[in-house]
């Protein structure tokens, strides 16, 4: 069972570029563009350690899987979780960091600093 961070965001493109960044630097990553698998996924796949999602998304947006992580991270099973928007407010970051957001980023993102914040999560993944 490998350790992974999980990226969750409607657009394949911006998962296609979080999970080939991640994986280059040596990070388990699986990814979704599809929020309600993400939900399974959170429940089920006990190798997650992060979580990275959209808030913004069709179907189940980003604050709900917010609220999954953070319930599976209370339990002790989750390092961290980080949420990304292209259309950030000051709410949107207090509402997201009140459903359990670590961490908060605006697109563009700049992938460097999202891998800073998963640096506990990668330094036990590379070993």
């Amino acid at each position: 069972m490998f350790d992974k961070v999980l990226v969750v965001d409607d657009e394949p493109k911006a998962v296609s570029e979080m999970v080939g960044f991640l994986e280059r630097r040596g990070l388990k990553v699986a990814g979704t563009s599809d929020p309600r698998a993400a939900l399974v996924a959170i429940v089920v796949d006990e190798s997650l350690r992060a979580v990275i999602t959209d808030l913004k998304m069709p179907h189940v947006d980003g604050f709900r899987i917010l609220e999954a992580a953070n319930d599976r991270r209370q339990k002790g099973r989750l390092e961290s979780i980080v949420a990304i928007t292209g259309h950030a407010t000051l709410e949107d970051e207090k509402r997201a960091r009140e459903c359990g957001a670590m961490h908060f980023f605006q697109k563009p993102l700049d992938l460097r600093q999202v891998l800073q914040v998963l640096r506990p999560v990668a330094s036990v993944v590379c070993q």
